[in-house]
């Protein structure tokens, strides 16, 4: 079992909020960290699977069920296959508004979204579980230590992640592609759109935008060149991307744009989440085809920019927000933290183990004045570089640096 590090948040809700939210996509660890959460002082859990005939069964008369078990934590998995109950949890936390009542779990679907929203405003908290992220593997130190390669290669899904080798890792990973196509997303998008016809999507058509999305990789995001190539309008495109948001399958990061006096990019960059889900659509299998494969500048940045966020989304006594910096006149930075909307951290991603920095990278320091600046490697120890820049390898990055700038201790 690998220790989740939004355990102590949850944790933390329970003691205030009477309901929590768990999203995320399939296979991201939900059902798992639930179950090891550890005994709450005042109530136990009772775990039902909407899956299960025989747990969809036992909220035949659900008003019944749950007041029989209201000193307990109800977990309900799946909660999106029966979303007229929201209005009864609503209900049975208004007669006892106490705190950890319920535990819902969905695999970010935009109808469990939506009902949870209308019907338990001010009564919820709202988790989104990631795939394992890196900290959270540098955190376990065992024998078996998981190196960053590994983990690059074949993305966070642990089953994927902890496979015997490459081979069973990416079947798994294409067998998880082809059911989520296949099943998964033109059930989201059609619970999204509200109708069969604003739903529709055939199992080429999801592959073929897949397939696309692998190629804007860390690029700009061009909807209408998209639609083109598929053969469809460039709000549905639009709208497809939301949803693939939603389900945090794929990541826009937007850019950071308040200097007005600049001509600044204003459209965002794309990136599909995990990076074994990346390499899985390119047709890469092994490490050694990654490291001479066109994608993989693009593979490296995503998986970095991914490990950062699952870091920014659990801080909690600053705002912080991943943002990019780029203008016509070529000054680019890979990422940039805003810390409470104004730059704080600015982070060059690179593949190599001597980086060299380009003098956009040094005009975008400029632009921006971040107090810290970053470039992230693969390995290495941390060292300092001209214009106040630290460079460093990832680990090193997320087990120290990081953690230390977010906390003022830097």
């Amino acid at each position: 079992m690998i220790p989740r590090t939004l355990t102590p948040h949850i944790l933390r809700a329970l003691r205030f909020f009477p309901a929590l939210a768990l999203f995320g996509v399939r296979q991201a660890g939900k059902t798992t960290l639930v179950r090891s959460l550890p005994p709450l002082k005042d109530k136990s859990f009772l775990y039902l699977d909407l899956e299960l005939e025989s747990d969809i069964r036992r909220l035949e008369t659900p008003e019944l069920f749950l007041r029989q078990h209201a000193d307990s934590c109800v977990i309900i998995d799946e909660a999106q296959r029966k979303p007229e109950l929201f209005t009864l949890l609503r209900s049975l936390i208004d007669e006892n508004r106490t705190a950890g009542r319920f535990i819902l779990l969905g695999s970010a679907s935009p109808i469990l979204r939506r009902g949870l929203s209308e019907s338990l405003a001010g009564r919820i908290a709202y988790f989104d579980i990631s795939p394992l992220h890196r900290q959270e593997l540098l955190s376990v130190q065992t024998e078996a230590d998981i190196p960053l390669d590994q983990h690059w290669l074949r993305g966070g899904f642990a089953p994927s992640l902890l496979a015997p080798d490459d081979v069973f890792s990416d079947e798994w990973r294409r067998n998880f592609t082809r059911s989520y196509i296949e099943r998964d997303l033109p059930e989201m998008l059609l619970t999204a759109t509200g109708s069969a016809r604003g739903g529709r999507i055939t199992t080429s058509l999801a592959l073929k935008l897949w397939r696309m999305l692998v190629h804007y990789q860390g690029s700009l995001l061009n909807t209408a060149q998209l639609a083109s190539s598929l053969g469809i309008s460039a709000p549905t495109i639009q709208r497809y991307i939301e949803i693939l948001e939603d389900a945090a399958l794929v990541r826009r990061l937007l850019p950071y744009y308040a200097n007005t006096k600049k001509r600044l990019i204003k459209t965002p960059k794309i990136y599909i989440r995990d990076s074994g889900l990346l390499h899985a659509l390119a047709d890469i299998p092994s490490l050694h085809a990654l490291q001479g494969h066109p994608l993989c500048g693009q593979s490296w940045e995503g998986y970095v920019i991914e490990q950062l966020c699952s870091v920014l989304t659990e801080q909690t006594e600053s705002r912080f927000e991943p943002t990019f910096y780029r203008t016509q006149n070529g000054s680019e930075c890979d990422m940039v933290v805003l810390r409470n909307g104004e730059p704080f951290i600015s982070i060059e991603i690179k593949y190599s183990d001597a980086p060299k920095l380009s003098k956009g990278h040094a005009l975008a320091l400029e632009d921006l004045q971040t107090p810290h600046n970053l470039v992230i490697i693969p390995h290495g120890s941390p060292y300092p570089s001209r214009n106040n820049t630290i460079i460093c390898g990832l680990d090193e990055c997320l087990r120290d640096i990081l953690p230390a700038l977010l906390t003022g201790s830097f």
